[in-house]
């Protein structure tokens, strides 16, 4: 099939509008054909033409104003030297005005059909014409003749409108093009950030489409569709390579699932929006792509069948395969796309160290630059001795300290990054807990000594009654507890030792300066840890057992003296280290102050009523009304039932009378909290309030960085 079909064939699949503003191959090759006879009627047929000099040709110029296709000016209009003797033809040049010329000569004009009749009607025979570009000499004997090409004008006066027409199409598709992706950018917003004031199924649905919008968007990034900034294959795409772009990315994403994972509607009507914007884009590069393919096969027969040069006149339309309009589509859609639609989503490229390559937390500006380093590249760099700044190479580093952290870019990155935030700053509590624990000579920097260790917010002693029974307990004993004043897994063993009434040597220990003693007994440096004759003893309910077992003398007696009822005590109390405690920290450590909070709070509450119902009908302890081993198991988490309240807007235990069909269950578990809140062992063993708040705060933040809280993170139960 012929190009002038196909390209019919394929116009027919675009609109109407844009059809008839498309280039009219046929009829400019009808238009060639014209110019054919006419040239050859004054004998300057194309193989003639071709023994002329090369700077022979048709010629565009600009109006001053505009060098585009369609506003410039044409010279159809063909100056001849020919020798006055022979008549043989010596030179032929256009001139830069002709179109002016023919307009005012055309009707007073008489040409023959021959040369020889040519009339010279130049107003310089004798003489080159003015406003040629025709820079070589002629003999003197030269007489210049002038034709006017009016078939050529009209060659022309079709081609120039339609480019014209193309461009017009091109502004109005831009235009409607850009006013989507506005749009776009506005509903992918709406989706993304729900307002404080929306239900908590609708925050926590825009959380979750805000991370499958940035996979989204990182992968079309990384399969860049339009226009690449790739080194081997930068700039605007042609159709056919952006088609197999987004074919791709469109398997790619099914392949990852990535649209099923929406759960916000406005999210799955934004994603087939964008869709829609991409095919549409496509569409018009098609359509502009075979429009700028008919001027270049046009031009190219032009010239082989004139010899006129015309493909030079049209440079510009005709060099790339995509043609100017395509390329500027593409372009400035790719830009369009990523400055309202992409920057809603921010990526997490944007706020990487550009040292490490990894999340700039916390984010440090040295004021010299807008680049944003992480705060412990910073330090390495100060510790180094480096003065200048990584990327302008100014010497802002040895100044740098707490107050160029860029506190703004925190918020952002707390916002949009929390999962990649925590991680980066348990990193950075890890590596400072290192310089502690492993101090170098090269450690101080003003960095370091404004960011606080990761053990700054933790009371070094234990403090109110708790801080007495330490000091009591300093003397030497055979019996050593390494106890940590704020680790409620501590408590539990202490509260047995003070029930007991053992002898026994407290010594506090600091998780980020573990004493060598402790490591000798338990290399993980866990607490608590017991040394009964230098042998080492952990895990606190298996201590609290052993020293039932180990000290039969001392009352009370924590475990039934009954087979069943003894090991039926073991089952609850694993039930208390496998559920409650691990309940208590996923409702502790959850970030979502929606649903997910309230299933994780309804959770917890579930298995403290499964454990009330266990208890003693009387009680008021757990068997009776002797306080047993499984109370003091129990019994630090209880007392710090308030940290809920404090952080996590209640714990959600009804108070009296508003149990509803549970009150029973509820007034036998208050009845419990009450009397063990109340034992000496566990009041004189817990320290003032406030000193437990920055503790767990982290944990409330899910900041903490305790085995327990890891294992929290990871879905496991108690290490």
């Amino acid at each position: 099939m012929k190009y002038g079909h196909e390209y019919t064939e394929a116009l027919s699949e675009f609109p109407t509008d844009w059809v008839s503003a498309a280039v009219s191959y046929r009829a400019l090759k009808k238009c060639i054909k014209q110019v054919e006879r006419e040239l050859a009627q004054y004998g300057l047929d194309a193989e003639t033409l071709k023994t002329l000099d090369s700077s022979f040709g048709v010629r565009k110029t600009s109006d001053g104003q505009r060098g585009d296709v369609a506003s410039s000016a044409f010279t159809p209009e063909l100056w001849v030297a020919v020798d006055e003797t022979t008549g043989q033809f010596l030179h032929a040049g256009l001139t830069r005005t002709t179109k002016q010329y023919l307009d005012r000569r055309r009707s007073t004009l008489s040409l023959g059909k021959k040369f020889d009749d040519l009339t010279i009607d130049a107003p310089y025979p004798t003489e080159k014409p003015p406003s040629t570009d025709i820079d070589v000499p002629v003999p003197s004997r030269a007489v210049w003749k002038q034709i006017p090409l009016t078939t050529v004008t009209t060659f022309f006066d079709s081609l120039d409108p339609a480019l014209a027409g193309l461009e017009s199409i091109q502004e109005q598709e831009s235009t409607r093009l850009k006013s989507k992706i506005v749009g776009l950018g506005s509903e992918i917003s709406s989706s993304t950030n729900a307002p404080s004031s929306a239900k908590s199924s609708v925050v926590k649905a825009s959380k979750k489409d805000m991370r499958v919008w940035r996979q989204v968007f990182e992968l079309y990034l990384e399969t860049p569709i339009f226009f690449s900034t790739h080194e081997v294959d930068h700039g605007s795409r042609s159709y056919t390579k952006a088609k197999e772009q987004l074919q791709l990315f469109s398997n790619r994403l099914v392949e990852l699932g990535l649209v099923k994972k929406f759960r916000n509607p406005t999210s799955r009507s934004a994603f087939n929006s964008f869709v829609a914007l991409n095919l549409d884009i496509l569409r018009i590069m098609h359509f502009e792509e075979m429009n700028a393919l008919a001027v270049r096969k046009i031009l190219k027969k032009f010239d082989k069948r004139t010899n006129l040069g015309a493909s030079k006149a049209y440079r510009n339309a005709s060099t790339n395969a995509a043609g100017p309009l395509a390329r500027s589509i593409a372009k400035d859609m790719c830009a369009e796309i990523q400055t309202n639609v992409l920057v809603v989503v921010p990526q997490l490229d944007d706020y990487l160290c550009p040292v490490c390559a990894e999340l700039a937390w916390k984010p440090i500006k040295l004021g010299c630059c807008n680049a944003v380093f992480c705060i412990r590249c910073v330090i390495h760099l100060q510790r180094n001795d480096e003065t200048r700044c990584p990327m302008c190479r100014s010497p802002s580093v040895p100044v740098a300290d707490s107050s160029r952290i860029d506190k703004a870019t925190m918020d952002q990155m707390l916002k949009y990054f929390p999962k990649e935030t925590k991680i980066k700053q348990a990193a950075n509590e890890r590596a400072a807990g290192m310089d502690i624990i492993q101090p170098t000579d090269q450690t101080f920097s003003l960095l370091n000594r404004d960011m606080p260790p990761p053990d700054a917010d933790l009371h070094p002693v234990a403090t109110g009654p708790a801080k007495k029974i330490v000091d009591d307990h300093q003397a030497q004993q055979d019996l050593k507890l390494y106890a940590g004043w704020f680790c409620p897994f501590v408590q539990r063993t202490w509260t047995v030792l003070e029930e007991k009434k053992i002898p026994y040597q407290y010594i506090e220990v600091n998780p980020y300066h573990k004493p060598a003693s402790l490591l000798s007994l338990n290399p993980r440096g866990l607490v608590p840890t017991l040394a009964y004759d230098s042998k080492p003893l952990y895990e606190s309910v298996v201590i609290g057992e052993f020293l039932e077992e180990a000290f039969p003398d001392h009352k009370p007696h924590l475990l039934p003296s009954d087979p069943y009822e003894r090991a039926r005590t073991r089952i609850w109390t694993d039930y208390c280290t496998s559920r409650i405690i691990p309940a208590y920290h996923r409702f502790l450590q959850c970030q979502d102050k929606g649903a997910e909070l309230e299933t994780l709070r309804d959770e917890f509450l579930g298995h403290l009523k499964e454990f009330a119902r266990e208890m003693d009908g009387e009680g008021p302890y757990f068997g009776g009304s002797e306080v047993g081993l499984i109370d003091l198991v129990v019994a630090p988490w209880a007392v710090r039932l308030w940290v809920f309240d404090h952080f996590k807007g209640g714990n959600g235990i009804p108070g009296a009378g508003q149990g509803g069909d549970d009150e029973a269950l509820w007034s036998r578990w208050r009845k419990w909290v009450e009397a063990i809140s109340s034992r000496p062992s566990v009041k004189n063993t817990t320290s003032e309030r406030e000193f437990y708040l920055p503790i767990y705060q982290k944990y409330a933040e899910d900041r903490a960085q305790s085995e327990l809280a890891k294992a929290t993170r990871k879905g496991r139960g108690v290490p």
